[in-house]
C-alpha cells in the first residue's frame, strides 16, 4: 500500500512538472512566433501566396502540439489577407504576386472576395503568376486571373462542374436498431432526410440543383474575367471535355505552358533576381508581409465588427456561436459610447432555435440603444444564421452566399430496438406523464410527437414574424419563400431577404452611411485566446482516442453529420453541409 501511495504521489508530481515545463516551452514558442512582427523586407520582391496559406473568418493560432513540433502553420483572417493584397497593389516594393499551389480558403464566398482583390491587384498594372501540380475548378478560380499559368507536364486540369454528394444513413441505422423520429415545418427543410429516407426528396433535389446552378454561374463569370475563355465556352468545356491533360489545356488557352518547379524557380530568378540568403528568387510570403505592416485595429474605432462563425449552440462556446457568448459581446457594445455602428459578420448554417432568438434579441436591443446594425453574410448564413440577421438595419450578402432556409425541425434519436437486441432493460420512474420527454432509450409516443410538433409549429410562426417585421415583407409572402428553402445571395436580393450584394467592406461602408459616420475607424472583435487555455483545449480535444478507433471511411462519413443533428431538440439549421 505504501509503495502504491508513493507511486501515485510520484506520478502526480511528475505530471505537474511536465505540465509546468511544457507550458513554459510552449509560451516561449508562441513568444518567438510573435516576435516575427516587424520583419525586415527586401527592397523589391515577389509576394507569394502558397498552399500553406489557410484562411478563415477570424484567423487562428497553430495548435500547441503543432507549435511544439515546429509547425507554425496558422490560418489568416480573411479580412487581413484582403487588406494585404489591396496594400500590395500600391506597394512599390511588391513587383508581382505568385500563386504557388492552391490556397486553402474557407468557402466559395470567401474565394470570390480573394478573386476580387487579386483582380484589383492585376488592374494596378502588376503581374500575377500561378503554378500548381494541377487544378480543379476551385483552385483554377483564382489562378485564372494570372497573366501566366504553369503546371508540370504530367498535371491535369479538371473542369468538371460542381456536385453535392448526399449521404443517407437510414438503412445502416435500421440495421443497428437506431431510430430517428422527426417533426418539422417546411417541405424543403431536409436536414432530417439522411436519417429517415433512403434518397433525397424531390424538393431537396430541386433546391440543391438550383443552388449549384447559381453558384456555378457565378464561378464561371469570375473565371471568364481572366479572359482565357468566355462563360459560354467554359460551359461547353464542362459538358464536353471536363478533363484536360497539360498539353490539351495549353492548346485550349487555359494554361500558358508546362514547367517543373525547378524551372519555375529559374524563370523567377531570371525575371526578378536572386535572393542570396535563401538561394532562390527574391520573395516574401504572405505571413511575413502581414507581420511587416500594421493591419491592426484603430484604437479609436466608431464601427465594431463582431463575428458569428460556426453552428449556433446554447450556452457559451469558443468553437461555435454560443447563444450566451455572442449575446454577451453584443450586450457589452451597448455601453461603448464611441461605437456608433456594428457590423455582424455571420457565417453560420444555424443550429439552436433558442440561442438564435437569444442573439436576435440582443441585436434588437443594440439597435434600440441608438446604434446601427448591419449584417455581413459570409459563405453561409442560413436558418438560424438568417434568424439572427433578420432584424438588422440592413443585410449584405455575397452573390453566392447560401442563405434563407427559413424553417424549423425537431429530431429525436433513440436506440430502443438496439438495446432490446443486446439485452439492455431500462425502467423509468417519473412524477409526470411526460417527465421523460427526451429519452434515448425508447421511441416517442404519438402524443409526445404531437407536443413536439406543436412546439416546432410555434417556432416556425415566430420565425416568419421575425422575418416579416425585420424585412418589411408580407407574412404570407415570407411563408411562400420560406418552408426551409435555401437561396443564393443573388436570389435572396430579388426576394427581398437581403438589401445589397458585397463583402465585409461593403457592409462597413453601408453601416457608416446609415450611421452618418464620415471618419470611419473600424475595430475587429476577433477573439484572442489565452495561450495556456489554447494548449489545454487542444490536449483535451486530442483526436487520437486510445479506446475507440473508427475506420477511416466510416469516420469520414460520420464527420459529415453536424453535431447538432445528433442531439435531441428543436433546430433551425441548414439542411446540409457545404463542401464546394
Amino acid at each position: 500500500m505504501k509503495r502504491f501511495l508513493i507511486s501515485v504521489v510520484a506520478t502526480m508530481v511528475g505530471g505537474f512538472l511536465l505540465l509546468f515545463f511544457g507550458s513554459a516551452m510552449l509560451a516561449s514558442i508562441f513568444d518567438a512566433a510573435s516576435a516575427e512582427t516587424g520583419y525586415e523586407l527586401p527592397p523589391e520582391y515577389v509576394l507569394v501566396l502558397d498552399s500553406s496559406v489557410i484562411t478563415s473568418e477570424m484567423g487562428s493560432l497553430p495548435s500547441p502540439m503543432e507549435a511544439l513540433l515546429g509547425n507554425y502553420q496558422n490560418s489568416v483572417a480573411l479580412r487581413k489577407l484582403l487588406e494585404a493584397i489591396d496594400y500590395a497593389a500600391e506597394d512599390e516594393e511588391v513587383l508581382a504576386i505568385l500563386l504557388d499551389g492552391n490556397m486553402q480558403i474557407s468557402g466559395r464566398a470567401q474565394r470570390h472576395q480573394v478573386h476580387s482583390a487579386l483582380l484589383q491587384f492585376k488592374e494596378s498594372g502588376k503581374k500575377i503568376y500561378a503554378f500548381s501540380d494541377g487544378y480543379d475548378m476551385n483552385s483554377y478560380h483564382l489562378a485564372s486571373l494570372a497573366d501566366e499559368i504553369y503546371i508540370p507536364p504530367m498535371a491535369d486540369l479538371y473542369m468538371v462542374g460542381l456536385s453535392a454528394e448526399l449521404v443517407f444513413y437510414t438503412e445502416a441505422l435500421e440495421n443497428l436498431g437506431v431510430e430517428f423520429q422527426v417533426t418539422k415545418v417546411g417541405k424543403y427543410k431536409s436536414a432530417v432526410e439522411p436519417f429517415i429516407l433512403h434518397e433525397a426528396s424531390a424538393e431537396n433535389r430541386q433546391q440543391i440543383e438550383l443552388l449549384l446552378e447559381d453558384v456555378q454561374s457565378d464561378l464561371l463569370a469570375d473565371i471568364a474575367l481572366g479572359e482565357r475563355a468566355s462563360v459560354e465556352e467554359l460551359q461547353t468545356i464542362i459538358n464536353e471535355v471536363a478533363v484536360f491533360t497539360a498539353n490539351e489545356a495549353i492548346d485550349a488557352g487555359l494554361i500558358t505552358a508546362t514547367m517543373y518547379r525547378d524551372q519555375l524557380i529559374d524563370y523567377m530568378l531570371e525575371t526578378f533576381g536572386h535572393n542570396s540568403s535563401e538561394d532562390s528568387f527574391i520573395q516574401v510570403g504572405i505571413n511575413a508581409y502581414l507581420n511587416a505592416f500594421d493591419f491592426s485595429d484603430d484604437p479609436n474605432s466608431n464601427i465594431a465588427v463582431i463575428y458569428a462563425d460556426g453552428e449556433i449552440v446554447d450556452g457559451y462556446s469558443s468553437d461555435n456561436i454560443g447563444g450566451d457568448s455572442l449575446s454577451a459581446e453584443l450586450r457589452a457594445l451597448r455601453s461603448e459610447d464611441d461605437i456608433q455602428a456594428v457590423v455582424l459578420r455571420v457565417n453560420s448554417p444555424g443550429g439552436s432555435a433558442y440561442a438564435s432568438e437569444q442573439i436576435l434579441r440582443e441585436v434588437e436591443l443594440l439597435r434600440a440603444s441608438g446604434k446601427t446594425v448591419v449584417v455581413s453574410m459570409g459563405a453561409v448564413a442560413a436558418s438560424g444564421g438568417y434568424w439572427i440577421a433578420s432584424r438588422a438595419d440592413a443585410i449584405v450578402a455575397q452573390a453566392n452566399t447560401v442563405t434563407g432556409s427559413i424553417g424549423v425541425f425537431g429530431i429525436f434519436p433513440n436506440y430502443q430496438e438496439l438495446r432490446e437486441k443486446i439485452g439492455i432493460n431500462v425502467q423509468s420512474v417519473k412524477t409526470g406523464k411526460f417527465a421523460d420527454f427526451f429519452p434515448l432509450s425508447r421511441s416517442k409516443s404519438a402524443e409526445e410527437l404531437a407536443l413536439a410538433q406543436k412546439s416546432v409549429d410555434k417556432i416556425y410562426e415566430d420565425f416568419l414574424d421575425r422575418v416579416s417585421v425585420g424585412r418589411s415583407l408580407d407574412r404570407d409572402a415570407v411563408h411562400a419563400i420560406a418552408q426551409g428553402r435555401v437561396w443564393t445571395g443573388s436570389r435572396a436580393l430579388e426576394l427581398g431577404l437581403v438589401d445589397q450584394l458585397g463583402g465585409l467592406d461593403t457592409a462597413i461602408d453601408l453601416a457608416a452611411q446609415k450611421a452618418g459616420i464620415e471618419d470611419v475607424r473600424v475595430s475587429y472583435r476577433e477573439p484572442v485566446l489565452d495561450e495556456f487555455d489554447v494548449m489545454l483545449a487542444s490536449l483535451m480535444a486530442d483526436d487520437d482516442n486510445p479506446v475507440i478507433e473508427i475506420p477511416t471511411l466510416i469516420n469520414q462519413l460520420l464527420s459529415q453529420v453536424p453535431q447538432s443533428l445528433l442531439e435531441p431538440g428543436i433546430k433551425a439549421r441548414l439542411p446540409f453541409n457545404l463542401n464546394f
